[in-house]
């Protein structure tokens, strides 16, 4: 199952780029079949398509019976679906949307046919799975349009601004593929396939990521702080979810110490200073991320007296 939207592909209200002509002329003059940015008159849209997305359908379905699921009003999404497959070879009309769903705030799986110990769900928005988050996959949100950003209070300049796009062999979705056939070789390597359990599967997947890691992290929370309320915070479930050890002490056994300023505060126990960045770069790719990308800048010193 996957999210229609942020996933596979980003959209905006058509008089939000009418100043990126330049990327539009670019991206249009390219060979029939291969165009991802698309001015949807009618709705007054425009839709930019991820890199790789085709790549990742096309070998999916191969593997998966692959179902669209979103919040949204059907008609929007199957305008979007018209985009991501046209001929229905991918998704066929195995569509879910607002309409169908049994809430308008949560997602579920009791509007599909199937067992939830062999479904797997794509989703930039793990949260609204309530009953099932152990079956979600999560993908990088697609940041192509500046609203993007500014939906989720996210500062500094979207792709579109940038004149860039994401590297198909190198980004998120190669990612997510790689996994998604890891994952469809394992569940089938069982004797009994129907025995298995896919959430097992992707949590000891998870797990391996960040394998051996004994992360501090510094000065990412408040002072004080009761040990229960650090453990809820959203980085330090993400670090143990993805196999890491975290704690607040920094001493010999820690390998990882999370800052987003201060390069120094691991200097005495010998431990690598990253930034948070470093953690969700390590859990989209599943896969540990390079640390020296992830390096905070050094403070400056005050070397008077």
């Amino acid at each position: 199952i996957t999210e229609k939207d942020m996933p596979l592909l980003d959209e905006v209200v058509a008089k939000e780029v009418e100043v990126f002509r330049g990327f539009e002329t670019k991206n249009m003059a390219v060979p029939p079949g291969s165009q991802t940015l698309f001015h949807l008159q009618h709705i007054q849209m425009w839709t930019k398509l991820r890199p790789y997305y085709h790549q990742v359908l096309e070998e999916a379905s191969k593997l998966f019976d692959l179902h669209v699921y979103t919040m949204g009003e059907r008609g929007y999404a199957e305008e979007m679906v018209k985009l991501l497959d046209p001929d229905k070879s991918f998704f066929g009309d195995h569509i879910v949307s607002k309409n169908d769903s049994t809430s308008n705030s949560v997602k579920d799986l009791d509007v599909l046919i199937g067992t939830e110990k062999s479904v797997l769900i794509l989703d930039d928005s793990p949260k609204v799975w309530h009953r099932h988050r152990a079956n979600v996959l999560e993908v990088e949100r697609y940041h192509f349009f500046p609203s993007s950003l500014k939906h989720f209070h996210i500062r500094g300049k979207c792709l579109l601004e940038r004149k860039n796009d994401e590297n198909s062999k190198f980004g998120p979705l190669a990612s997510v593929l790689k996994v998604l056939k890891e994952i469809h070789k394992e569940y089938f390597s069982n004797t009994e396939p129907g025995e298995t359990d896919v959430r097992e599967i992707l949590k000891a997947r998870k797990k391996r990521v960040l394998a051996g890691c004994n992360i501090c992290f510094g000065k990412m929370f408040p002072e004080g702080g009761a040990p229960e309320h650090l453990e809820r915070h959203p980085l330090w479930k993400l670090s143990e979810e993805f196999g890491a050890v975290c704690t607040r002490l920094l001493d010999d056994g820690v390998t990882h110490v999370v800052s987003s300023t201060d390069i120094a505060l691991g200097q005495t126990a010998k431990a690598v200073v990253v930034k948070p960045q470093w953690i969700y770069a390590s859990a989209y790719h599943f896969a540990r991320a390079r640390e020296e990308r992830y390096r905070p800048q050094e403070k400056a010193r005050d070397n008077k007296g």
